[in-house]
């Protein structure tokens, strides 16, 4: 079991970067959204897009 699945059901989880951390940060969150249902707050800071 990894510490993302040992997390309350309620609580959620921040993802935030910087330029290519926050495309990075993008990603993670998308990741986490669609892999463990968690809700997720994503906060980039002059980061590329990411996808189309």
């Amino acid at each position: 079991m990894n510490q993302i699945e040992n997390r309350q059901k309620q609580g959620v989880i921040h993802c935030v970067g910087h330029s290519p951390g926050g495309a990075l940060a993008a990603l993670t969150a998308d990741w986490i959204k669609a892999g463990f249902g968690k809700t997720v707050y994503l906060y980039t800071f002059a980061a590329p897009r990411v996808g189309k």
